[in-house]
């Protein structure tokens, strides 16, 4: 092999032309570096740097070297900064918009910037101010919201439910909600200085005018039973003529059950169920004893008493339900605690003697006759599916409870057992009771919903529940009240849905677990 040659390295650039590749560095007059690669190569064989710059390696470097010089070089333009811009508003409303779908304050978002920061593409375009968020992002990312949904519902028939409430300051907030298709959505959130029946009505024509929802296009306006919300829609109804006053059927439910809670000859129960949320409440103490105590007198699975609350429907009920379940156990806990307070004397001396026996029967004959009327205004009140053919069923199988309970000789089984311990001229006494807390009961329902605006409506609807259908009336001008006409076309519609549900399995019904059909 012959030797390399002696030759240097200016001599190599000049020579073989790899000025473009190559330099000699001051510092290293001796060696040659490749310009892409910063590497030393050997110049002293001329086959050495051409196979270096045929190489993977070096094109690649060499590729890599001429971009970043390209970007070094190019000018930033407007319109590169104004997508910058527009990207990191994106980002920021689109967090925004997330955190308000996640009921997430604006100041816990503090919180989180330094997590986006870190592990987020482009984390760092949300702002880290709490103010900037609120008073510049947050205005915009609504009027983003709001334009969304008043094109979702323009020309759109549509339902507007309101109801009256209460900020942490006690301003009268009127929250207004749209409906359309089986969704629900907050159209608007009116802060009033009173809230009477003109109030009412005139934030309810505002807001359908700033909203650009036609007067002819509201189909039903819901509301509690509230006297000034009656009011209102009399007010309205001249302008809203398409519409049907529906008064929410759970607030009406309320105040018939009402009629047990309040009943005077019940006081005996009403205090048992407010001294007894009395004496557990704040005293963890006290709870770990009475559930210690009810595990020694055999009782499975015990449970704190529950904690009525006055505007949670049916809660009073919950707790006498509970009572009627454990009162025999209460005064030998309560006789075994060391205390002298009030509500403690107050219960022993109702859980003794004469005392005793009455709130006994008062409780069991609550406990045996609420159950009808929880369950209603339970599925009233929360139900996921659609109830509006049910309606009309369950409040008439209600009323048909209610009617016998004015007049019935019996009264449950338990309560039955009592009363027959008693002489009769003292059983006769709490059988007059009992009735007449029916009637009351009665009367309060035959109140609200005999002159149901939508009492009808209600009627008709069942129409479309297959399981129902033939058992109505076969004249289809009987459900007039929720829009169906005689037509050659609606006749022969009707006979093929008639027949069609006469022959339906529930598979056909889509009919889940719990009964319920998916419309």
């Amino acid at each position: 092999m012959p030797p390399a040659s002696k030759i240097s390295p200016a001599k190599r650039l000049r020579d073989g032309n790899y000025a473009e590749d190559y330099y000699i560095s001051p510092n290293f007059p001796s060696k040659l570096f490749c310009k892409s690669c910063e590497l030393t190569i050997d110049h002293s064989r001329k086959s050495s740097l051409d196979t270096h710059l045929t190489s993977d390696k070096h094109k690649k470097a060499k590729r890599l070297k001429t971009e970043r010089n390209r970007a070094g070089r190019r000018q930033v333009t407007l319109d590169d900064t104004q997508s910058s811009a527009e990207l990191r508003t994106t980002i920021t409303h689109d967090f925004i918009a997330m955190c308000t779908e996640a009921d997430i304050p604006m100041n816990k978002t503090t919180k989180m910037i330094p997590f986006l920061r870190k592990h987020a593409k482009n984390g760092g375009a949300v702002p880290a101010g709490e103010s900037t968020l609120r008073k510049y992002h947050l205005p915009k990312v609504y009027q983003t919201h709001h334009a969304k949904l008043l094109e979702l519902i323009y020309e759109k028939k549509v339902f507007i439910a309101v109801d009256e409430t209460t900020d942490e300051r006690d301003n009268s907030v009127l929250n207004v909600i749209v409906g359309l298709e089986g969704k629900t959505y907050l159209l608007d959130t009116i802060f009033m200085t009173s809230c009477t029946a003109v109030d009412l009505a005139q934030a309810v024509t505002t807001s359908l005018t700033n909203n650009q929802i036609a007067y002819n296009d509201v189909i039903a306006f819901c509301t509690d039973n509230a006297p000034y919300c009656k009011a209102a829609y009399r007010i309205l109804q001249p302008l809203l003529p398409n519409c049907t006053h529906v008064l929410c059927l759970a607030h009406i439910l309320n105040l018939v059950g009402e009629t047990f809670q309040h009943w005077q000859d019940f006081s005996d129960v009403n205090t048992l169920v407010w001294t007894m949320k009395s004496v557990f409440n704040k005293k963890p103490h006290r709870k770990r004893r009475f559930i210690a105590y009810l595990r020694e007198q055999g009782v499975e699975s015990p449970r704190f008493p529950p904690m009525p609350v006055q505007t949670r429907w049916n809660s009073w009920f919950e707790a006498v339900l509970y009572h009627h379940e454990h009162m025999q156990h209460y005064l030998g806990f309560f006789e075994s605690e060391d205390t002298d307070a009030q509500s403690v004397e107050r219960l022993k001396q109702l859980l003794t003697g004469d005392n005793y026996r009455q709130l006994e029967i008062h409780v069991a004959f609550i406990a045996e006759s609420c159950p009808k009327m929880m369950s209603v205004l339970t599925t009233m009140e929360t139900s996921r599916h659609p109830i509006a053919t049910r309606v009309w069923d369950l409040l008439s199988d209600l009323e048909s409870t209610l009617m016998n309970g004015c007049a019935k000789a019996l009264f449950g089984e338990e309560t039955d057992d009592l009363l027959a311990q008693l002489p009769r001229q003292e059983r006769n006494a709490y059988m007059d009771t009992f009735h007449d807390v029916y009637t009351a009961a009665l009367s309060k329902f035959s109140k609200h919903w005999d002159v149901h605006p939508a009492r009808n409506i209600y009627k008709a609807a069942r129409v479309f529940n297959p399981r129902l259908v033939n058992g109505l009336s076969r004249n289809l001008e009987s459900f007039a009240a929720v829009g169906l006409q005689v037509t050659p076309e609606s006749s022969d519609e009707w006979f093929a849905y008639r027949l069609f549900a006469r022959n339906a399995t529930p598979e056909d019904l889509n009919i889940d677990e719990d009964g319920h059909m998916d419309f």
